[in-house]
């Protein structure tokens, strides 16, 4: 089964030109700027990717340039995602 995730629809983003994404979040009132890996997940989630369509990306991004793992990227993604979760940016979808 699928796990998608949806970006709170209180949550003001957007892309930066560096590839960075700015997030300002009424729900812990606070502006956020995210990394390229994390504003990779965070696009996925916003164009109604699934985590594994997510991860996918991230595969695709960073495996064939870097001495990174697939476990390593699951690792990091789901410590980003359950973060946007805790914060109140991602809802389970």
């Amino acid at each position: 089964m699928s796990v998608f995730f949806k970006i709170n629809s209180s949550v003001a983003w957007r892309k930066m030109s560096d590839g960075t994404v700015t997030i300002v979040s009424p729900v812990n009132e606070k502006m956020i700027s995210i990394n390229k890996s994390a504003s990779l997940i965070w696009e996925g989630a916003a164009s109604g990717k699934s985590k594994e369509q997510i991860l996918e990306l991230l595969y695709s991004k960073y495996l064939p340039q870097s001495e990174l793992t697939k476990d390593i990227l699951d690792e990091d993604a789901e410590e980003i995602i359950n973060l946007f979760i805790s914060k109140g940016l991602f809802l389970l979808g």
